[in-house]
């Protein structure tokens, strides 16, 4: 997916950090998800609800993981060239569906300048305006 349409995908766009994570099978075993617990530092976009403020923990998901079977056989899904949310990190979480699905999460350190603006200053979160700055 694209950057640009990374932000107009998302409906909600936090700075957080990854506080838990676990890999799941799914109840018909063809696929491997992950969850991650963040706790909310700041909302860039989408409203701040009861569940989305700062300080408060929510709970996302992601396709693919890895998951580690009794017989030590390890079962690896999902972009094997996208790394997963390390923990007790800080991302910048692009989300869609009600907080529930992560479109994609990168660490601040690894953001385009202008990000690093916009995540600081909470500028408006243009995709057209940012799609030519890096992003």
């Amino acid at each position: 997916m694209k950057r640009a349409q990374i932000l107009l995908a998302s409906s909600q766009i936090i700075i957080g950090t990854v506080t838990d994570r676990k890999a799941f099978l799914s109840n018909d075993k063809t696929a491997v998800y992950s969850e991650f617990t963040v706790q909310v530092e700041q909302v860039l976009k989408g409203q701040a609800d009861n569940l989305l403020m700062p300080q408060n923990t929510i709970a996302v998901q992601s396709s693919g993981g890895a998951i580690r079977f009794p017989s030590g056989k390890i079962l690896r899904r999902g972009n094997i060239f996208e790394r997963m949310p390390l923990l007790n990190k800080q991302y910048l979480f692009f989300l869609k569906e009600n907080i529930v699905v992560i479109i994609a999460a990168f660490r601040p350190e690894h953001l385009p300048e202008k990000i690093k603006e916009i995540k600081y200053q909470r500028r408006d979160l243009n995709p057209h305006a940012l799609a030519g700055n890096g992003f």
